[in-house]
C-alpha cells in the first residue's frame, strides 16, 4: 500500500497519509469547490488502511479555515480510523480562534473519542 500526498493551494489543504508510519497530516485551509472530489483519493487510501493499519495511527489537522463541505468530508474521515485500536487525534489551531477550536470539539462529541488540542499565538 503506498502512501498519499497531495501539495495545498490556496482553496485545499496539503495532505499526508504515510501508511507506514500511521501519520495523517492535514494542514491549511479547506475550501475546495468540491469536498467529496478532493477528499475521495484520501478516503479510498484509508479503506486500505484500516484493512491493515499501522500498530498506532495518529491523525494531525492544522486548519485555519474549513467550509461546511469539508466539515462533512472530515467527520467521515474521522469515522473511517476511530473504529481502530490505538488513535490519536491532534487538533492545532490558533489560540484565538474560536471557531476552530469549536469544530474540534464538534468533532470530539460527536465520535466519541478524545482529541488532544494544541493551540498557538501567531504574534
Amino acid at each position: 500500500m503506498e502512501s498519499y500526498k497531495v501539495e495545498g493551494t490556496p482553496r485545499t489543504p496539503f495532505v499526508l497519509m504515510d501508511v507506514n508510519s500511521g501519520v495523517l497530516e492535514i494542514k491549511g485551509i479547506s475550501i475546495p469547490n468540491n469536498s467529496y472530489d478532493f477528499f475521495k483519493p484520501l478516503f479510498e487510501v484509508l479503506d486500505r488502511y484500516v484493512e491493515n493499519p499501522a500498530p498506532k495511527t495518529v491523525i494531525n489537522l492544522h486548519l485555519s479555515y474549513i467550509n461546511t463541505s469539508t466539515s462533512k468530508a472530515l467527520l467521515e474521515l474521522f469515522k473511517k480510523v476511530a473504529i481502530l485500536q490505538n488513535v490519536e487525534f491532534n487538533w492545532h489551531c490558533e489560540a484565538d480562534d474560536e471557531e476552530m477550536l469549536e469544530f474540534g470539539k464538534n468533532y470530539e462529541t460527536l465520535l466519541g473519542v478524545s482529541f488532544n488540542f494544541f493551540t498557538f499565538s501567531m504574534n
